[in-house]
């Protein structure tokens, strides 16, 4: 199945002058920003954030700018609005954010700030159809909200692939919430964090009507305590809705049509026990359901999951694949931990699997090629006998990353013999110990995070996010599920 790899860049050293100096204005804006003054907008204002030039703008301080149409990046550049502190708040109809070719729009929205409008599109491309624009929303930490009273489309027209990211425990809510809508346009969403929610009637993952060769991709990943609020649920054919144990997808009484993949995971750090990640009235459709780490039952529409085999590093354990399906490798020497979690066997399955710390030149190479603003955190070489892991039969990993980091400081790489390359996962989540993600295979591995762990301020958050990054795309065949 082909993939994809995000391939990100900071942002002009001028966009970051909007964020060092936010904490002293209310409304700061750089670059290219139409009309020049955000102070004077009104709900009859047409605006551009990178029109013609890079733009940014920055609403902070209890401030607030309104609008009626509001563009951030038009054709071939990034356009960047940052909303951020109690009180903040950006207001209007409609938001586009990437609305022509090669645009960029990024929406950033942080300590207890509030966007709303009646619909939003990430990544439109009209005409030609075959080009793409990117839109990026990050909604982080409590009381940071939202709030569409209409449709939010995450890839609307256009081939590109467009971001929504809902962490720490902010707040989206929709009428309508569609990842990918297009033929050609891809949609990946993640709810990570307890207290993080997505709140809407009708959520479709993969909704475009073009050919699966084409696109849409549709992917959503609700992790480490995120939910998901809705009343009719759609995952198309070529598309993978990830719940681990620990969140909830509630339909409550409504439909769950599954033609693609919905897959329940449950990481290194789950207790065994019986859960219920995913709830809804009705279940219909004919794509799978796929368990990582327990035994999906169809009928109750649970997970179970076991307590894991445990062993050290360089050691091979044995385990049964129909009565276990997870195991966790310890290095005595660090302290560090993989996870892995397989899909259960209908019948006696007994496979092996070890682990061993990466180190000497493997790691150096790695060290160098992340430089010295990273750290590699946690780098393991895997092995299995008896099973083959694959695009039909993937592992749950667990990588230990340590507290102190945070989802967007962390990135995962993939060693293929004689070089690293670096992956994103669609499903990465980090729970305050380990990253987790879902494998296609079991190369050497290793997660990247910060160097010296601290405390991280929201507004840093968003600056040293990979997604304020102009973002750039390609497809490949890599490490992680679709």
């Amino acid at each position: 199945m082909e993939m994809k790899q995000i391939l990100r860049v900071m942002l002009p050293v001028a966009a970051v002058g909007v964020f060092a100096a936010s904490a002293e204005a209310a409304i700061t804006y750089t670059g290219d920003v139409e009309p020049t003054s955000p102070t004077t907008w009104t709900s009859a204002t047409t605006g551009y954030v990178g029109n013609t030039a890079n733009g940014s703008l920055s609403i902070d301080s209890g401030s607030s700018v309104s609008y009626g149409y509001l563009i951030a990046g038009m054709s071939n550049v990034t356009g960047v609005i940052t909303v951020t502190g109690s009180g903040s708040a950006l207001a209007g109809n409609y938001l586009y954010l990437g609305y022509k070719v090669g645009g960029t729009g990024e929406l950033l929205v942080s300590n207890g700030a509030t966007v709303t409008d009646v619909s939003a599109y990430l990544g439109q491309v009209q005409t030609p159809a075959s080009q793409a624009s990117t839109g990026i929303a990050v909604i982080n930490g409590a009381g940071s909200t939202w709030t569409n009273t209409g449709t939010l489309y995450v890839g609307y027209i256009g081939k590109g692939t467009s971001y929504l990211t809902i962490t720490n425990g902010g707040a989206v809510s929709a009428a309508t919430v569609d990842f990918t809508s297009g033929s050609r346009s891809s949609g990946d969403g993640t709810v990570d964090g307890s207290g993080s929610t997505l709140t809407t009637t009708t959520l479709n993952v993969g909704y475009g009507t073009g050919s699966p060769a084409l696109g849409p991709w549709g992917l959503l990943s609700i992790s480490d305590g995120g939910a998901v609020k809705t009343s009719t649920i759609g995952i198309n054919s070529v598309s993978t809705l990830t719940v681990d144990v620990a969140s909830n997808l509630n339909a409550g009484s409504g439909t769950i049509t599954n033609n693609g993949t919905v897959r329940l995971v449950a990481g290194a750090d789950a207790a065994a026990g019986t859960y219920s990640p995913v709830s809804a009235g009705t279940w219909s459709g004919s794509g799978a359901y796929q368990a990582l780490g327990g035994v999906w039952n169809s009928t109750n529409h649970t997970i179970t999951v076991n307590s894991a085999i445990t062993t050290t590093a360089g050691t091979v354990a044995s385990m049964d694949l129909y009565t276990n399906q997870r195991g966790i490798v310890t290095d005595p020497s660090t302290g560090k931990s993989v996870g892995l979690g397989f899909q259960a066997t209908t019948a006696s399955n007994p496979i092996t699997f070890s682990a061993t710390a990466i180190g000497g030149s493997e790691l150096s190479s790695l060290q160098t090629l992340i430089g010295t603003g990273k750290s590699v955190l946690s780098a393991w070489s895997l092995n299995t006998t008896g099973t083959t892991i694959s695009s039909t039969n993937p592992v749950y990993l667990s990588l230990t990353a340590g507290a102190g980091q945070s989802l967007a400081s962390l990135s995962v790489y993939d060693f293929n013999g004689t070089s690293w390359s670096q992956l994103t996962p669609a499903d990465l989540a980090y729970d305050g110990n380990y990253a987790s993600f879902t494998a296609l295979n079991l190369n050497d591995v290793a997660v990247v995070g910060a160097p010296t762990p601290t405390p991280i301020p929201a507004a840093v958050w968003l600056l040293g996010s990979g997604l304020m990054g102009l973002v750039g795309i390609k497809k490949k065949r890599n490490l992680t599920a679709c």
